[in-house]
């Protein structure tokens, strides 16, 4: 591409050239460094599930194009400085480009981060699509347009490029969309943050309107002034964003651990015995009709033995107390994916998942061990033992388990006590619904 380059008033670099050039380089490197750092944020949330990572995809693309804005600003101040004007001026489109679009991907990204409205995928398409088509006019040379030719004009370090009619109208279209974005961000800052956060929220916004009317109008030439200030004033407001953005993250993170406390205290007010801490009998009887025939395992039925004698000897309250030392023992000795309850008065119900032999023996023989270690405030000289009985689940019913883990719980006492007995595989003869309810109010 042949490009015409005027140099009026060319006189190398000045002192202030190379202190301004330093500081665009670094906020090139400090835009450059928080895309990295919010592409990684993004990707932690993607990893998690969570819904805010598509306010975050809007920010990597607004961190996106005020990088190759803010980089394209101090390659053509490099430029200059070097003496080499030549080719500057694509690397000036994509300037105005990424302008355009940064500030449409600021419009989705406040419209993100607003819980209470709904954006459809259409309305963020319908913005961006309208971007792109605006920053593709850069790109087209024509009087009535942004760009009239391919000439540009130097004037000391500055750059001017041959604007067209319709330059005016973009650099004003640009600054009232600014102008909404600012607006939105900085009532988001003042809900999500703190009052100081909101104060250097609001001074942000401003000093990068009032940066981006200056440049604007000294790109018009309205304005002589030798050094653009956007491109520091977009990097403060890029790291202010990432902060505000950080703020309300953190925010939504507290309120949802806030709302999950309160969710599992109501859960456990719904599904948690109140005396022993253990799941209820329905919250059981829920997960295990959830399971359905694909229940594997079984069901270890575990009874206090002379209770009503501790109870009637000693009171209740040292009753409930050993009903509070029994299920912390309980619950000690489970492994992940056990469900422990209490299935009512001194009985106690486990579901065991992919529970062996070898496994069964190993955790009663725990269970008996530990129960013996029990020592009652008001009753020291109780003698502490609980009678067990396993069923394996085989039946493809497990209330059919459960009442052969009673049984065999029932077979533990009249043993002896202190003991496990397993269930065979088939409900005994004798095992009717009157021989079990005779069996239950024989237990002590």
């Amino acid at each position: 591409m042949n490009q015409d380059v005027i140099f009026d008033g060319f006189n190398g670099v000045s002192r202030l050239d190379l202190w301004v050039l330093c500081l665009k380089i670094t906020a090139t490197g400090i835009t450059t460094t928080l895309l990295i750092l919010l592409a990684v944020f993004t990707l932690s949330l993607r990893k998690h599930g969570q819904s805010e990572r598509w306010a975050a995809y809007h920010f990597i693309l607004a961190s996106l194009f005020a990088t190759l804005y803010i980089g394209g600003d101090t390659m053509v101040r490099i430029s200059v400085a070097m003496g080499d004007a030549q080719e500057v001026l694509i690397t000036y489109r994509l300037i105005l480009s990424a302008i355009v679009l940064s500030v449409a991907a600021y419009i989705n990204l406040s419209w993100a981060l607003e819980p209470e409205r709904t954006v459809f995928r259409g309305a963020i398409l319908a913005v961006y699509g309208g971007t792109v088509a605006v920053a593709a006019l850069v790109w087209v040379n024509h009087p009535a347009l942004i760009i009239a030719s391919d000439a540009i004009t130097v004037k000391g370090s500055a750059v001017y490029a041959d604007y067209g009619a319709g330059a005016p109208v973009f650099f004003a279209l640009c600054l009232t969309l600014f102008a909404v974005v600012c607006l939105r961000l900085t009532r988001l800052a003042y809900r999500v943050g703190s009052a100081m956060a909101w104060r250097l929220t609001v001074l942000a916004v401003v000093v990068l309107f009032a940066t981006g009317v200056h440049d604007a109008l000294r790109e018009l030439e309205i304005v002589s002034s030798p050094v653009g200030l956007l491109s520091l004033a977009y990097a403060c407001f890029q790291v202010g964003a990432f902060g505000v953005l950080a703020m309300h993250y953190s925010r939504t993170l507290q309120d949802r651990q806030h709302q999950n406390r309160k969710l599992r205290r109501l859960t456990d007010a719904v599904t948690r015995d109140a005396n022993s801490g253990l799941f209820t009998r329905g919250h059981l009887e829920n997960s295990l009709n959830q399971l359905g025939t694909a229940a594997r395992g079984g069901l270890l039925f575990i009874d206090l033995d002379r209770f009503k004698m501790i109870n009637d000897r000693f009171g209740h309250s040292c009753g409930d107390e050993l009903i509070r030392a029994v299920a912390d023992r309980i619950r000690s000795n489970m492994r992940d994916g056990d469900i422990p309850c209490r299935w009512g008065g001194d009985e106690f119900v486990v579901y065991l998942p992919g529970t062996d032999f070898e496994m069964l023996q190993a955790l009663t023989h725990r269970l008996q061990q530990t129960f013996r270690t029990i020592a009652l405030a008001n009753a020291a000289d109780a003698e502490i033992s609980v009678s067990m009985g396993f069923a394996e689940l085989s039946d493809g019913d497990w209330h059919l388990t459960l009442e052969r883990a009673d049984q065999a719980m029932y077979h533990a006492k009249h043993a002896g006590r202190d003991r496990l007995v397993i269930a065979p595989q088939q409900m005994p003869a004798d095992s009717t619904p009157a021989a079990r309810r005779s069996a239950l109010a024989a237990r002590g």
